[in-house]
């Protein structure tokens, strides 16, 4: 994956610029994140116990062909983080964390 010297821009809510990110070294190891892994984008990613690495997931597109691709990255390319967003539930307008457990599907 191609790597860009720049760094991410902060996230604009209704107007205002919030910067959100934390520094790398300060991310949890163990639920998902958004991670800076200095490519053009935010990657979703999780830490790797068996690889001691984080486990960084983007979209690769080649003509008329799209999938998912995961790659390995060493502690200290992690430059920042924040926290993977709680997405409303396009159903019900919940978040998951306040869902009732019997109706969050289980793995």
């Amino acid at each position: 994956m191609p790597k860009n010297k720049e760094t991410l821009p902060a996230l604009r809510c209704d107007g205002l610029v919030r910067n959100l990110w934390e520094p790398g070294a300060t991310a949890p190891k163990g639920p998902l994140i958004l991670g800076d892994f200095g490519w053009p984008w935010p990657c979703m990613a999780t830490w790797c116990e068996r690889s001691q690495k984080w486990a960084a997931v983007s979209v690769q597109r080649e003509n008329d062909d799209a999938w998912f691709e995961n790659e390995y990255e060493a502690p200290s390319d992690l430059r920042r983080w924040m926290p993977w967003p709680s997405l409303p539930n396009h159903v019900l307008g919940e978040t998951r964390e306040n869902l009732p457990d019997e109706n969050i599907r289980k793995p």
